[in-house]
């Protein structure tokens, strides 16, 4: 067993100088397959109670790439600035797919002055961005207050929180935004539940499920599935959906339900068409 890091750190192997050596220097090594094991056991916000482990497999952190990957929103030629702690669901799952998908992935320390982050959106010519709308809000003021000009961001995925539509406004006429993106996610998914599509700017809803994902609305006094536009609690089925919080069975109970649906405790509703608004 090793531990691996890019750069100098004791007790660590540095992998930066990996991609230097021929390919006769590997082994071949067949792991074991073993697609429920926990790969990650990433922490909620703690903003409805104290902090729960969640514990994702293998095959549910595989597949929340495949979902992201299902909304089109981010490509090889994205240039992506990394800058979500990666013990956060967004850093461990969107950080890590930019790269799969072979993006230029710039990463950054999530306690950056927002003036050194403006000065690294010119730098890296940065195209694509992602964080919470509160976040964005910060760098959209930086930005007015230096005067830099951001011609070559085009796409903005928000998550987190609602979209306000002055801040939409802000983003259009500093940025010269193609897309903007709402995504519906939260860590006991481990990935995006649904997102709203390329080539849009949108605030008012997050779109329709990812790949692989179910949502409904229920009423739970009565048990009953709510009809289009009518409000109840969003829950969802999805392959990426967590084995349960660690050490607390209870808990676990309470939100996965017999037949696999995940009850979110976010309130919401389904349009005619399908896309998903929370209220």
């Amino acid at each position: 067993e090793e531990l691996f890091c890019i750069g100098d750190l004791p007790g660590f192997t540095d992998i930066s100088p990996f991609q230097e050596l021929s390919e006769s220097s590997f082994k071949e090594y067949s792991p074991s397959s073993n697609t429920e094991g926990v790969i990650a056991v990433m922490y909620t916000s703690g903003s409805t109670g104290p902090p729960k482990g969640v514990e994702a497999s293998h095959k549910s952190y595989v597949s929340s790439f495949e979902a992201f990957d299902s909304l089109e929103l981010m490509t090889e030629d994205d240039v992506f600035l990394a800058w979500s702690p990666i013990t956060h669901l967004s850093g461990f799952g969107v950080n890590v797919f930019a790269m799969c998908i072979g993006a230029t992935t710039i990463f950054r320390e999530p306690s950056l002055p927002f003036k050194e982050f403006v000065k690294d959106l010119e730098t890296y010519k940065v195209s694509t961005l992602f964080g919470l709308p509160t976040k964005m809000q910060a760098i959209i003021e930086e930005v007015k207050a230096t005067g830099a000009s951001m011609p070559q961001i085009k796409k903005v995925l928000l998550g987190g929180s609602a979209v306000q539509k002055s801040l939409c406004k802000d983003m259009c006429q500093v940025f010269d935004i193609e897309t903007m993106a709402n995504i519906y996610a939260l860590t006991e998914a481990f990935g995006p539940v649904c997102g709203t599509a390329p080539g849009h700017v949108t605030t008012d809803n997050v779109g329709f499920p990812v790949a692989g994902c179910k949502v409904k609305i229920m009423d739970t006094a009565r048990g009953e599935t709510m009809a289009a536009f009518e409000h109840g609690e969003i829950w969802i089925q999805c392959i990426t959906a967590m084995k349960g919080y660690r050490g607390r069975p209870e808990d676990t109970a309470a939100v996965l339900t017999a037949d696999g649906w995940l009850r979110t405790g976010d309130l919401g509703y389904l349009d005619d068409e399908g896309r998903l608004y929370i209220v």
